[in-house]
């Protein structure tokens, strides 16, 4: 197995509904929020995390594959029984799944980085700030009420504002497994850029039934180098936006 080249696509994601990933309080105070975003402990921006697009990206992925990749329920594990699984190949897999009657698959090909606010979306969302005295967010009022009848319970949501964006970047690395890394070329192809537009499809995040989450890739582009010359080729981009 030798690493032939790596494949980076960076561009922005642009949260085109409120985009809420939930994180921690860190204590309880009247009238805050009840669901807060998470944050960069050190900034106190919002951010959000590469294994929560990695993850719904695997997510979408295994549905559209169908039933021999989705998660076992019983176990919480990938249901993986082929050595040449895809969704383990890209994404990853647990040292249960490694055995070696099931072949050598070599180390996950994506990663996914966290992504961070763009320079404009951060100068837009302090002159927010000021505005309305919230950090970096909005927050949204909701009411729950018990559908076989019951009091009105009101809740605060808090979200990163529709029309923010993020700077998104992801690496892919492709092997000669003996097969001059084709079928890695081939994977980043149906699987990579394929997990992508399903992500665009559904959401990311919570609340994604009532309206949140619905995102954007824009202007992304893919920088493949060479792992052994280190020379760099723009390729054409996913797309244009």
């Amino acid at each position: 197995m030798r690493l032939l080249k790596l494949k980076v696509i960076r561009g922005e994601l642009e949260a085109k509904t409120g985009l809420r990933i939930g994180g921690s309080r860190e204590g309880l105070e009247i009238g805050g929020v009840d669901n807060p975003v998470i944050r960069n402990p050190l900034t106190g921006e919002p951010y959000v995390p590469g294994s929560s697009i990695k993850g719904k990206m695997r997510s979408l992925i295994e549905w559209s594959l169908g039933d021999e990749y989705l998660v076992d329920d019983t176990k919480h594990t990938h249901s993986c029984t082929r050595a040449d699984c895809p969704v383990c190949r890209v994404f990853g897999s647990t040292a249960a799944d490694s055995r070696p009657d099931q072949g050598v698959r070599g180390p996950t090909r994506l990663i996914v980085r966290d992504a961070y606010l763009t320079p404009a979306s951060r100068q837009a969302l302090q002159e927010m700030n000021l505005e309305r005295g919230t950090l970096f967010t909005e927050i949204k009022q909701e009411v729950f009420i018990p559908r076989l009848g019951g009091d009105a319970n009101p809740r605060t949501m808090e979200r990163v504002p529709a029309g923010t964006r993020f700077e998104f970047e992801m690496v892919y690395k492709v092997f000669d497994t003996g097969d001059g890394g084709q079928t890695d070329e081939q994977y980043f192809e149906e699987i990579v850029q394929k997990g992508l537009r399903l992500l665009e499809l559904d959401a990311l995040g919570g609340s994604t039934s009532r309206g949140y989450g619905q995102i954007r890739f824009r202007n992304l582009e893919i920088l493949e180098i060479d792992a052994q010359t280190g020379q760099e080729t723009r390729l054409e981009p996913v797309r244009e936006g």
